[in-house]
């Protein structure tokens, strides 16, 4: 459901609820409740849909970086102070230089497309929100029969 756009959470969610068997009752309530009705995380902060960023690898790359400049050794604030320094003066140069794209493998460019071209069709009512989010599992992981 986070691939949906916000608005149409709550409407898709009450149908799946709504066919969900007797079995699944205790999934829907646990949605329900820490999801759908939380007020410390509203769907509008969960939803993805048309984000190209639905990760914190970005995050996680540059930590690594950072790590790897430490040599993996936890460094004293004042050795660290000059490592954060150099990279604030290098992406600052990146910035100036209109050198700021990320590095994209290409596996994860298809599977963005394939995600933008089914948000495509969602939106222009091709295809239903059930198939559509049948699409984005399957992009994710192995199709569900």
């Amino acid at each position: 459901m986070p691939f949906l756009p916000w608005t149409h959470v709550h409407d898709v969610f009450r149908m799946m609820e709504d066919r969900a068997p007797p079995s699944l009752q205790s999934l829907t309530s646990y949605i329900k409740y820490q999801w759908m009705e939380n007020p410390v995380f509203p769907v509008r902060s969960w939803s993805v849909y048309q984000f190209v960023v639905r990760t914190n690898n970005d995050v996680e790359g540059w930590h690594h970086r950072m790590n790897s400049k430490a040599r993996g050794l936890p460094l004293p604030f004042y050795q660290l102070i000059p490592v954060l320094f150099r990279e604030a003066e290098m992406v600052q140069s990146r910035i100036a230089a209109t050198d700021i794209e990320r590095d994209v493998r290409r596996t994860s460019h298809l599977v963005q497309q394939k995600i933008a071209t089914a948000s495509e069709r969602y939106m222009n009512k091709e295809i239903s929100s059930s198939a559509f989010l049948k699409i984005c599992g399957s992009i994710y992981a192995a199709p569900f029969q």
